[in-house]
């Protein structure tokens, strides 16, 4: 599983100030804390079970 292109964004920078802008406007002033693989707490084994990756953002 790779990351997708937020996470990768979020990564790629050092754990100091990150801004995220959308296109509508809004802007978002944060610190990275942490990333980590996690899933939808349903059995491996269950159709609709899914793996995904998450980042952890200290909003200022």
């Amino acid at each position: 599983m790779g990351y997708d292109s937020l996470i990768k964004a979020i990564i790629s920078v050092p754990k100091e100030e990150l801004t995220i802008d959308w296109g509508n406007g809004l802007k978002i002033i944060a610190t990275r804390d942490t990333t980590y693989e996690t899933n939808n707490n349903l059995d491996e084994d269950d159709n609709g079970f899914l793996e995904y990756d998450a980042a952890v953002i200290d909003v200022k």
